[in-house]
């Protein structure tokens, strides 16, 4: 059965840097937006597709990965 922690959002900054680089602005600001009504509704599945989400409790072993979206702030 899954649990809270196994359905937490966690960001990927150094992967989002990668993934945006050579975006324009714009772009940039749109996936964020996107990425955030995605994390606000917790659709996993489409957060899933993005390298720089990891969805669980593993996931907070990566060095820069932090908690992110609704699911960050609850308990």
């Amino acid at each position: 059965m899954e649990n809270d922690l196994d359905k937490r959002i966690w960001f990927l900054p150094h992967l989002y840097w990668q993934a945006t680089k050579g975006m324009l602005p714009e772009e940039v600001d749109n996936l964020m937006q996107e990425v955030e009504r995605l994390a606000e509704a917790h659709d996993l599945d489409a957060l899933r597709k993005y390298s720089f989400i990891c969805i669980g409790k593993t996931c907070h072993r990566k060095a820069d990965a932090v908690p992110f979206g609704a699911a960050a702030i609850k308990k």
